[in-house]
Order: C-alpha cells, then sequence, then structure tokens
C-alpha cells in the first residue's frame, strides 16, 4: 500500500478493485488490483504524493487555459565517430508534444542508447552533431537561440556549488535572471518557488555534498538536489521544461514525489518532457504521453494508457502479463541485443508508422509546419506574438560581475578546509625553504643558493596556484557552461570576478611566505625592499591564476589537461631568466613574454642590488675590508646576468600587462567553449 495525502487524490477511485480508506490525514490505496489490470486508463494515479510535510508543499497555480505545444518534423541528428564516417542516431522523427490549450507531461522511453538524450538535444537545440529537420513552437518556426530561451534544461547531474545554501543558490539565479523588482520582491519569489518544491525545511541547509564525500559536510539529499535543479530552472520561467533522466541515483519513494512535482507542473500550464528509465508503475502512469523510440525510430506516440493495448494488438504472443509493471514490459519488448531483435525493432517503427491515428497527425504537421518535401529547416528569425517577454533580459558586464563576486566571495570564505590546507603548505614550503637554503652568506660561491631560493619560491608558489585553478575549473566547469547557456552571465564577467574574488588569498599567502622564509635565508628584508618582494610574489600569484584560467579554458578535454598541465610548467622555468642565461638567438624571444622571468627579476634585483660578493677570503677578513678578498658588486652581477634591461618597476607593469593578456586569453576561451556549444 502507499500512503498518499488527501488532499492529492480526486474524490472518487473508479479503478476496479482498489480499496481506498480516507483518514483526516492520508489515504491509503491498496494499488494490487490496478496493476493486475495495466491497461486501464491510469488517471487516477497521476496525482499520487509520497508522505510530505504538507506547510512545505505550495501547490502550483492551474493553467489558464494556455500552452505550448511542440512540433518536430523529420528530426534527423547525426554525429562522427572516425574521420570520415558518421553514425545516424535518429532517423527522421515527426510528432507534436502538448497543445495549446493545456500543459502536459511526456516520458521518452527507450533502451540505453536509442537516443533519448539526443532526441531532447536536439529539441532543446543543444546538440552538437548534425541534425536537421523542423522544430516549431506553437505554429511558428523559431531559431535556436529563441528556442533556448524558451526552454529549461535539467541534466541528469545535479552539479551546484556545496558551500552555498538553498537559498543563496537560488537567491544567485534570481539576481541574473528577475530584473526590475525589489530586492524583497525577488527574495519573495525565491521563497515562494522553494516552498512551491518543497524545500523549504533545508533552505537556509547548505547544498552540501549528498555522500559527505572528500571531507566535506554531508548536505541536502539526493531528492533535494534534483529538486534545487528543478528549481534552478523554475526561475528562468521556462514554457518548455526538459528532464534527462531525473529519477537516476533517486530511491523510488522520492522518484515518485518529484514526479508528481512535475505533473503539477505541467498542470499549470507548462510542457515538461522527461527521458526516464524502467520507472515504476505509479511515475509510470503519471505521464500523460509515451514517446517511446527503438535504435532512434519512434516505436509509440500517444497517450501511456493506450501503449499497452496497443503493443498487445501486434505482439499477441507477447502480451502484457498481470500484475507487472507496464514500463519494463515495454522495455524488454523493445530490448535490441541481436540482428533479429534489431529486425523486430524496425517493425515496430513501420507498423507505428502505418497506424492511422498516427498518419493523421502527420497530416496535421504538414499542414501546421507547411515544410518543404525534404524536410529541410527554414532560417526564420522573427519572433512569435507575445515572445518578446520570453527572451532573458540581458545585463551589463558589471551587473553580473556584481553578483559572480558575490557568489565567489562566499564559495571561497566558506571552503575552510581549503583556507586550512593552503595556508599549511604555504607554511611548509616557507619553513622548508628556509631550511635548504638557511643563512646564505655573501660569498660569491653562495650566489648560485640565493639565485634558486628566489627561482625555486617563484616556480612553487607559482605553481601551486596554477594547478589548483585548473583542478577547480575542471569541477566548475560544468556549472559555468549550464548557467551560460542560459543565459545568466558571459565569460568576461566569470574570468573577472573570479579573479577579484581571490584577490585577498592572492596577496595574503605570499605575505605568510616571505614573513617566515624571507628572514631564515638572510634575504633584504628592509621595508622597500620587503615590499617589493611581496609585490613580486603578488605578481606572480595574479599571473599563475589567469595562466591556470587560460590553460584549462583552451584544453577542453580534462584527461588531456591532467597529463599536459604540470609540462607546461616547463617553459616558465627554462625562459626565467636564472636557469638558462645563453639561450640561443632563434629562442631567446620566448624569454620576454614569459612573465616568471619578470618577476624574478624584480626579486633577484631587489636582493642584488646594494650587496657585495667576497671570493678567494674568509667571512671575517671579508667583515674586516681585508685586501686579500677579491670582490664582486651587485650591479656587476646583474650585468653578467642581463638583469638590467628593465627596470624593477618597467618589470612591474611588463607582468601586469602579461597578465591581462591572459586573462584576454582565459575570457576568449571560456567563450569558444560556449560558442560552440551554442553552435
Amino acid at each position: 500500500p502507499l500512503h498518499l495525502p488527501a488532499a492529492s487524490l480526486t474524490k472518487h477511485c473508479p479503478v476496479p478493485g482498489v480499496n481506498v480508506a480516507m483518514s483526516r490525514a492520508t489515504i491509503t490505496l491498496d494499488v494490487d488490483a490496478a496493476l493486475a489490470n495495466p491497461t486501464r486508463r491510469a488517471k487516477e494515479v497521476q496525482h499520487v504524493h509520497t508522505k510530505t510535510t504538507s506547510n512545505d508543499d505550495e501547490s502550483l497555480q492551474p493553467s489558464s487555459g494556455t500552452g505550448i505545444e511542440l512540433i518536430f518534423h523529420k528530426l534527423q541528428y547525426s554525429v562522427q565517430i572516425a574521420k570520415n564516417k558518421q553514425k545516424t542516431i535518429l532517423h527522421g522523427l515527426s510528432g507534436v508534444f502538448g497543445s495549446n490549450t493545456a500543459g502536459e507531461l511526456i516520458a521518452c522511453m527507450g533502451q540505453s542508447g536509442a537516443g533519448k538524450t539526443s532526441f531532447l538535444n536536439v529539441l532543446a537545440q543543444r546538440a552538437s552533431g548534425d541534425a536537421t529537420g523542423t522544430v516549431m513552437v506553437n505554429g511558428q518556426e523559431l531559431n535556436r537561440n529563441v528556442i533556448r530561451r524558451m526552454v529549461g534544461y535539467v541534466h541528469q547531474a545535479d552539479n551546484h556549488y556545496p558551500e552555498l545554501t538553498v537559498f543563496e543558490t537560488l537567491k544567485f539565479v534570481a539576481g541574473l535572471t528577475i530584473l526590475d523588482v525589489t530586492r524583497e520582491e525577488r527574495d519573495q519569489q525565491v521563497m515562494h518557488v522553494i516552498s512551491m518544491l518543497g524545500l523549504g525545511h533545508v533552505a537556509h541547509s547548505k547544498v552540501g555534498v549528498p555522500t559527505g564525500a572528500a571531507g566535506e559536510a554531508r548536505g541536502i539529499s539526493g531528492g533535494e538536489l534534483k529538486r534545487l535543479s528543478i528549481a534552478e530552472v523554475m526561475l528562468h520561467q521556462p514554457k518548455i521544461i526538459f528532464l534527462d533522466e531525473y529519477t537516476s541515483g533517486l530511491d523510488s519513494p522520492t522518484a515518485l514525489a518529484i514526479t508528481s512535482l512535475l505533473k503539477n507542473i505541467s498542470k499549470a500550464g507548462h510542457l515538461v518532457v522527461a527521458t526516464v528509465h524502467q520507472p515504476s508503475s505509479a511515475i509510470f502512469f503519471s505521464f500523460d504521453k509515451l514517446c517511446l523510440l527503438a535504435q532512434g525510430r519512434l516505436a509509440y506516440l500517444g497517450p501511456t494508457d493506450d501503449v499497452i493495448p496497443y503493443f498487445d494488438s501486434i505482439l499477441p504472443d507477447n502480451t502484457c502479463p498481470r500484475y507487472s509493471n507496464p514500463a519494463e514490459h515495454l522495455a524488454e519488448v523493445v530490448h535490441v541485443n541481436s540482428r533479429s531483435e534489431a529486425e523486430q525493432s524496425s517493425m515496430f517503427a513501420d507498423s507505428f508508422v502505418n497506424r492511422p491515428q498516427y498518419q493523421q497527425l502527420l497530416e496535421y504537421i504538414k499542414n501546421r509546419t507547411n515544410v518543404l518535401s525534404d524536410g529541410k529547416r527554414r532560417s526564420s528569425k522573427e519572433l512569435i506574438s507575445g515572445e518578446k517577454e520570453l527572451l532573458m533580459a540581458k545585463t551589463s558586464v558589471l551587473y553580473q560581475t556584481r553578483w559572480l563576486i558575490w557568489r565567489n566571495w562566499m564559495v571561497f570564505s566558506r571552503n575552510k578546509i581549503k583556507t586550512k590546507t593552503k595556508t599549511i603548505i604555504t607554511i611548509v614550503m616557507a619553513l622548508l625553504l628556509g631550511l635548504i637554503y638557511l643563512d646564505i652568506p655573501q660569498k660569491l660561491s653562495g650566489l648560485s643558493d640565493r639565485t634558486f631560493f628566489l627561482l625555486n619560491t617563484s616556480i612553487l608558489v607559482g605553481a601551486r596556484v596554477s594547478m589548483e585553478v585548473i583542478r577547480f575549473f575542471q569541477t566548475e566547469k560544468h556549472v559555468v557552461l549550464r548557467h551560460t547557456e542560459q543565459g545568466m552571465f558571459g565569460a568576461l564577467a566569470y574570468v573577472t570576478s573570479r579573479i577579484i574574488a581571490e584577490l585577498p588569498a592572492l596577496v595574503f599567502f605570499p605575505l605568510i611566505f616571505l614573513a617566515i622564509a624571507g628572514p631564515m635565508v638572510g634575504l633584504q628584508l628592509g621595508v622597500a625592499k620587503f615590499l617589493t618582494h611581496w609585490f613580486a610574489l603578488f605578481l606572480i600569484n595574479i599571473n599563475a591564476y589567469g595562466y591556470g584560467l587560460f590553460m584549462g579554458s583552451i584544453i577542453v578535454n580534462d584527461d588531456v589537461l591532467a597529463v599536459v598541465a604540470p609540462l607546461l610548467l616547463f617553459p616558465l622555468m627554462l625562459f626565467s631568466g636564472l636557469t638558462a642565461v645563453n639561450i640561443p638567438p632563434g629562442l631567446s624571444w620566448i624569454s620576454y613574454i614569459i612573465y616568471l622571468r619578470y618577476n624574478v627579476l624584480m626579486m633577484f634585483v631587489t636582493e642584488i642590488e646594494g650587496l657585495d660578493f667576497y671570493s678567494g677570503c674568509s667571512e671575517a677578513q671579508f667583515r674586516d675590508r681585508s685586501p686579500n678578498c677579491t670582490i664582486t658588486t651587485g650591479d656587476e652581477i646583474l650585468d653578467d646576468y642581463n638583469m638590467e634591461f628593465v627596470t624593477v618597476w618597467e618589470a612591474a607593469f611588463v607582468s601586469l600587462g602579461l597578465f591581462v593578456l591572459m586573462w584576454l586569453g582565459a575570457w576568449y576561451g571560456i567563450n569558444r567553449i560556449v560558442r560552440q556549444r551554442h553552435s
């Protein structure tokens, strides 16, 4: 039996054999009899809810008589699997989702590899392969940018920032999508969506990590995480919502509760299309229509309660058994594992295409679309009446940057583990280098120790920052691309906000390092020289940060990036100006575009200037200015190392200029990824 909120069922339940025991709070429904007759019309169970807190589930308003009709005609989709070889995923699909009068909840089913997710991506104009055909909304063919802005897409993976609370996650989305309202009104709308999706009890809980892995505190549950993803989409006020395998990783009651929520959303006038893999009977019968794919072809499209009678009619020897789950039966029927089964799958598609009801639907589609016989997409860019309000309002880069700085600062400041780890690593590196190069004498032979301390400091500080940024961007990239697809912000605002939000850390950690290692090594640490060293380390940090963002955005493949990233530090060390002085003329130009050379120059010149180095005598004789000592001035050393081609402050300005170039490079790289996904 299922225990259900009384308000979720109609007054009468006319399913034969179903016993309903009513009380003030719940209804107990015995579904065994209903499962015994899976072919019966299942309107009675489409409102099934799991037991939830009544104060936490605010109903959506019913449809006001308007809906969305999505027509697709002759959709063909192929992907390149080899240099001169393509694989066709979708084979000329045609159909209609939704209507102009009411919303609908539609399930898209099929075995793995049938093309469910590809079908959803083509409809949402997010497919990266070669897609042809026509997609129309309410009788008008729209360009892909317009359709994207009408569509909310809930991905299978729920990627959110674990450091933010549920309210803060949605507040950020609302801040960039709900405009021309006061802050109080915006917060009220966020709380309304939170209440509507049953997240009120966790509104101020951190999203966290569901498993509590990687040292993170356990956050909200998997079902709550999925509802958060849906809530994020709802704030965009889409007319069409696509969900990819939304039940993955959820237990049956949680999946049923989310399906009930989607049913309520569809009743409010939205078209909701979801791919689902072997749902339970209660979930299956909650859908208004079923789109069943078999090897990229349409095996069925129509009311959910008519699918079993249809397949029983064409497969009289393989009818749906009593007391079985219709979804599991359909999965077995259309499963392809051999050539004979593939031929049977093709037979399903041919049988459905020749069905009189579908032929009537095709005539309706042709009349509505008025497409050419070859099914080529028209290039219309006109907006339908009333569509402009569906377009996301564009905000300025400054406005986007402000919201991104707020979010990034919340994320960085709350990541205590990361902050503690960075602090410990900085202290350990400072102590380690300080002990290795402890109290370096001013002996000429000790100049190499002083040189390598400065070089190792620059490389270690910069390498840590670059690798940290690359790793963080690999995990954050999915959230960033999802938000940019939704038109919330652009690449320029993202790159700028990331650097601004990290500035306190980029300033603070070099200070800790220098305060520990500098006195141990015996650097010149007068006020002016200390500040110059500190500023040089800060420039190394921001350049390394920009370098990491740039490389993370240019090398898209995560596996390739993990291998290549450490090697990218090699040219920084090689052309720093200290390790290889006699560089061949054909390669010497590279050193002029390496930021590390200018930062090392600042530190080296600051340290060497004003020092005299001795040889041929002891340190005591050097202090007594013995004539036996051979003195080499700091200026002579700088001349030998070719470190006087620019001044310290000229080097600082060049380093800032190189940082700007890498910042622009990161902007270009991220913008390129976004454009590739949009193209």
